[in-house]
């Protein structure tokens, strides 16, 4: 009986986590939408109260995913070192990444974007340009390669050089699109300087 209840607590944690990762790809999905717009036009107040609202459910599901991830992790492993497939540090390391890029996006570049709402993406230069689209890149990359570690069957068993081999390109592809974007949307309009405090 107890343990019929632990494997439906794990199918219930499992699907919980998969939800979430759903959940919270669709949240970064709409945030960039919105977030794009700034490269045409000023981004307005409701702009800015959906970026805050999405990224607030974000912070609120990446805490859900890590918790889901946190008991499959120790239902599998008991949190025995030894125990971690290449796939799972992968895993952990991807999940770090995109947590960390999440703060950063909440402490430093939404609140410079909503410091300069007069200006648009184009008018920054090209350093502030290059920084907010890195975050968006990253974003992107880890959100692609959380989805591939848990989706492709053959990166379960896959050595760190495979898993190197596999995911570094998505990051790299991810960050040069991200630079490459920095580079063709610059304004021809005269540039003010960036409120920065």
């Amino acid at each position: 009986m107890f343990s019929g209840d632990l494997s439906t607590l794990e199918e219930f944690m499992r699907s919980a986590h998969l939800a979430t990762l759903a959940a919270c790809a669709w949240l970064v999905i709409s945030a960039d939408m919105t977030a794009s717009k700034s490269t045409f036009r000023n981004l307005s107040d409701n702009d800015f109260k959906r970026l805050h609202h999405n990224h607030k459910a974000l912070a609120w599901g990446l805490a859900l995913f890590w918790l889901s991830g946190a008991y499959l992790i120790w239902n599998a492993t008991a949190f025995d070192p030894a125990q971690f497939s290449p796939k799972l540090m992968a895993k952990i390391i991807v999940v770090t990444i995109l947590t960390v890029n999440a703060v950063v996006i909440g402490r430093y570049a939404l609140p410079f974007m909503e410091r300069n709402q007069s200006m648009t993406f184009g008018e920054f230069n090209f350093e502030v340009r290059w920084r907010l689209a890195l975050c968006s890149g990253i974003s992107t990359a880890s959100w692609i390669s959380a989805f591939c570690l848990g989706a492709i069957k053959p990166l379960r068993t896959a050595s760190p050089e495979v898993l190197f081999e596999f995911l570094g390109p998505i990051y790299a592809a991810c960050c040069a699109l991200a630079t490459f974007f920095a580079i063709i949307s610059v304004s021809r309009k005269p540039q003010p300087d960036p409120v920065t405090t």
